[in-house]
């Protein structure tokens, strides 16, 4: 077995063309490089998967829960579920669901395969940005980082998202390159599909409008037919959603003060707390890419002013970078006006500044001078996923209650529950009812399954202090102090 050099015009492509044989079969570099990057995605995103690893948590159990009352409604959606996320994800997690059965791994394999997806389109993205090798540092970008392998292994929304944002950005660079009407509409397409998967791909928008300003798009008919294809696709889905509470649950989730467990002190966080759990995630990666704004506004702000004497400061660095470095840094900043409004920290918040990041490093380390950035970023990108998936995030507070109550609930069994999405999602024959106080006070159910938090809080009220002397706990959960403690009480 040997390399067989071919030869070919592109130089820097060329290493890849190079070909080993393998018995009778011939195989080019760059296919078996892809094949290792796509094997180690995948098992980074399938070991250790499963709901006693990460519990089969409250996104997930909802997103399954809603997939299931679509296939038991004859394809209809509950107007409730409207408040928070369009419904276009459930209805793709329901086609699986109606084929396999609605177990964990369905879903969860459902996201490993759009994740391998979306691999495929960095690695087009990279390819249509520059060639071939940037193709594959994207796609390694993609398939090591943690916080993507993280989104990656669950049943939500982003990975989807996502999807139809990088499928965006790939048609805008083909538009870039050939301007023609059909690569902007397919543009409008996926963003519109990624706005029908979840509101926060609206901050797509933001590069969108910079590039159609610095490239007059406007002035061009397909801009119009592009933006009625996407007012077509949304607005009528966003005005159900507006009826139905979108706004004040989402202006809720922007002002409200959030608390978190950590070790044993309680946590408060205000608005821009997500930017610094999303700094935690690129961590190395803003060595080279500090050092890579400087350079680019260096080049920039020389160009800039060769193109036009009065281009002096940012000004001239606007002026003077390519069109798509400067959709991915307005898509940046879209990503960090996000994560500096909401008051929420979680990884599917992380998730969108850091694609722009990712696209932006792989760019960036791309140059010949950059390459030992590249390699020492990816190997501390795939050593911390690889911990993560061998340790991190074992929350095992829900996961155990639930298994508690499988081995107890009987089929006429009823319960009131705080987290009320999992135990549906579990319990699907058993009457599930969400917890309140009016409820906890007047009904009369087998279990009463919730956080000892909110237990605590609720046995202050007189009136239901004397209502759960009816039932006895029969088991509270052994958690380490940075998770949910939960406690069953079973009517006496």
């Amino acid at each position: 077995m040997g390399p067989e050099r071919k030869k070919d015009r592109n130089p820097p492509s060329a290493w890849l063309e190079d070909s080993y044989t393998i018995g009778n079969y011939r195989f080019k570099r760059l296919d078996l490089l892809l094949l290792t990057i796509f094997i180690t995605a995948i098992l980074l995103r399938l070991i250790n998967n499963s709901p006693s690893f990460f519990s089969y948590w409250f996104d997930e159990s909802e997103y399954s829960v809603r997939a299931r009352y679509v296939l038991d409604h004859g394809g209809g959606y509950d107007p409730y579920f409207l408040r928070d996320h369009p419904p276009l994800f459930p209805y793709l997690l329901a086609v699986p669901y109606s084929v396999l059965g609605s177990e964990w791994y369905v879903g969860r394999g459902l996201i490993v395969v759009l994740s391998m997806i979306n691999l495929s389109v960095f690695y087009f993205i990279g390819k249509e940005m520059k060639d071939q090798k940037l193709g594959l540092w994207l796609a390694a970008l993609y398939g090591l980082s943690p916080v993507i392998v993280y989104l990656n292994r669950e049943v939500t929304l982003d990975t989807l998202a996502v999807l139809f944002l990088s499928l965006s950005f790939l048609f805008v660079l083909k538009y870039l390159k050939d301007p023609k009407w059909q690569n902007f509409l397919a543009v409008a397409f996926f963003f519109g599909l990624g706005c029908l998967t979840k509101e926060v791909a609206v901050i797509f928008v933001l590069p969108l409008l910079g590039l159609v300003l610095r490239q007059k798009i406007y002035r061009r008919p397909h801009f119009y037919v592009g933006l009625l294809i996407f007012l077509v696709m949304t607005v009528p889905v966003y005005y159900l959603m507006s009826v139905n509470g979108f706004l004040s649950f989402h202006t809720f989730q922007m002002v409200k003060t959030s608390r978190y467990t950590v070790g044993n002190q309680t946590l408060t966080t205000l608005n821009g707390t997500s930017v610094l759990t999303f700094a935690g995630w690129v961590n190395i990666g803003f060595v080279p890419l500090l050092l890579h704004v400087r350079d680019v506004f260096r080049k920039g702000h020389r160009q800039g002013q060769e193109r036009k004497k009065t281009s002096k400061g940012l000004r001239g660095f606007i002026h003077g970078i390519k069109d798509e470095q400067f959709f991915l840094i307005l898509w940046l900043v879209g990503g960090l006006i996000f994560s500096l409004s909401i008051t929420l920290m979680a990884p599917q918040y992380d998730f969108y500044p850091f694609i722009p990041i990712a696209l932006i490093l792989g760019l960036v380390l791309r140059r010949p001078s950059k390459a030992t950035w590249l390699k020492v970023v990816l190997v501390v990108y795939l050593l911390i996923s690889i911990c993560g998936i061998g340790y991190f995030y074992q929350l095992k507070g829900a996961d155990m209650a639930v298994n508690y109550m499988k081995d107890h609930v009987s089929k006429n069994d009823t319960m009131i529950v705080s987290d009320y999405s999992i135990f549906e999602y579990y319990f699907p024959d058993n009457q599930v009812t969400k917890t309140s106080q009016d409820k906890l006070a007047t009904m009369n159910v087998t279990y009463v399954v919730m956080t000892t938090e909110l237990m605590n809080e609720y046995l202050q009220n007189g009136t239901l202090k004397k209502k759960m002397s009816e039932y006895t706990l029969v088991y509270r959960t052994d958690v380490v102090s940075w998770d949910v403690e939960f406690s069953v009480y079973k009517r006496i």
